[in-house]
C-alpha cells in the first residue's frame, strides 16, 4: 500500500493498494481518497453496519448512478418493515412515519396509519377531503380495476368534467357535469 498526501489530487490524502502501480511507479488508482473538505472517494464497495449522519447536519444525502441498472436496492430479509419513511425527528424510529412498505409489498400512505393489514395499497389523509388525486396530461383521465377472473379493464374517470365509467374504452355510463346520466355505448339520456 501506499499512503501519500497529494500524490495525483491536491489537498487530499490517498490510500493505494500496491497493485494498483502505474507505469514508472505511480499509484495512479487509489481505494481511498480523504479530501480536505471532509469528503472521501472509495474506488470500490464499502460494507457498513449501518449509515448516519450527524444529528446537526443540513446538508442532504444523495444516492446516485447514472446507469440503465437499478440505481438502489433496499432488501429486507427478516420480517420487519423495508422502509419506514418519516419525518419530525432525527433518530431512527423517532418521528411521523409517512410512508411504510412493508415485508408483504404493502404500502401505507398517510401519518398515524393503522389498519392496512391485508391491503396493498392504503392511503391515510388525515383531516384532508381529498385522498387520491390523479391528473392526465391529455384529455382523459382513468383508474383501472381488475381481478383474477376479468376478461376486461373496468374503469372510472374523468372526461372533461364528466364521470366516465368504461369496460376497456367502450364507455358504459356517463355523469355529465350538469348531473345527467347517460348509459350504454351510445350515450342515451335518461
Amino acid at each position: 500500500w501506499m499512503i501519500a498526501a497529494q500524490e495525483n489530487i491536491d489537498t487530499a490524502l490517498e490510500f493505494t493498494p500496491a497493485n494498483a502501480v502505474g507505469s514508472g511507479g505511480t499509484y495512479n488508482t487509489p481505494a481511498l481518497t480523504l479530501y480536505a473538505n471532509r469528503n472521501a472517494t472509495f474506488a470500490g464497495t464499502v460494507d457498513a453496519q449501518g449509515f448516519r449522519t450527524t444529528s446537526g447536519s443540513t446538508d442532504y444525502s444523495l444516492l446516485s448512478r447514472n446507469s440503465a441498472n437499478t440505481a438502489v436496492y433496499i432488501q429486507q430479509a427478516g420480517t420487519g418493515n423495508i422502509v419506514d419513511f418519516r419525518y419530525g425527528s432525527q433518530a431512527a424510529g423517532q418521528g411521523t412515519s409517512a410512508m411504510i412498505i412493508k415485508d408483504t409489498g404493502e404500502v401505507a400512505i398517510g401519518a398515524n396509519f393503522t389498519g392496512y393489514d391485508g391491503q396493498i395499497l392504503a392511503v391515510n389523509s388525515g383531516t384532508a377531503d381529498t385522498v387520491l388525486y390523479g391528473q392526465s396530461s391529455d384529455a382523459n383521465c382513468f383508474a383501472s380495476f381488475r381481478d383474477n377472473s376479468s376478461t376486461a379493464n373496468i374503469e372510472y374517470g374523468a372526461i372533461g368534467n364528466a364521470h366516465v365509467f368504461r369496460k376497456d374504452t367502450t364507455e358504459s355510463m356517463r355523469i355529465d357535469s350538469s348531473g345527467r346520466l347517460s348509459l350504454g355505448p351510445d350515450a342515451q339520456d335518461i
